[in-house]
């Protein structure tokens, strides 16, 4: 393989958005009380003149009626009001197989109070400082999210 063949594919690499990259997964939700988990890559957080972006990943305890076990997401945060908007997305099965993926520019939209989002932008917008998650560290977090939110739901029973 040629120099230029190897640089064009380890910049490949460096810009594909991907779970296994991340290195430190700050998981945001109660396990107990909800039927999913989100988490925010704290090495993607990027705050800039009043917005904030960052790479998202929701653990859902089921697979959705469609099959989606799990999503991630690149979204913008407006830090001045509750909105923000989808750059990218990504949906996974069970399997951890990519089901669906694209840039999606959205455009800006508000985000509901009861949203999964209004959890994730207070600590996106303050790069990372609050409210206080847990670190997961770099290890993939689906697994671990799967088995919490299951022990959850058999212990609420």
């Amino acid at each position: 393989m040629s120099n230029a063949a190897r640089i064009a594919l380890t910049l490949a690499a460096a810009l594909v958005p991907a779970p296994a990259l991340a290195t430190d997964w700050i998981m945001l939700r109660d396990l107990i009380t909800l039927n999913r988990i989100d988490f925010v890559d704290r090495d993607s957080l990027r705050v800039e003149n009043g917005e904030a972006e960052a790479l998202l990943y929701a653990v859902f305890v089921d697979d959705t009626p469609g099959g989606m076990a799990a999503m991630e997401v690149r979204y913008r945060f407006d830090c001045t009001r509750p909105r923000g908007r989808m750059l990218w997305g990504r949906t996974f099965d069970a399997q951890q197989a990519v089901r669906s993926e694209g840039a999606i520019n959205d455009a800006w939209e508000d985000i509901p109070a009861a949203n999964f989002l209004m959890t994730a932008r207070p600590f996106v917008c303050s790069n990372g400082t609050s409210p206080a998650g847990t670190s997961m560290g770099s290890d993939h977090p689906f697994a671990a999210a799967r088995r919490a939110l299951r022990e959850g739901r058999s212990e609420r029973r």
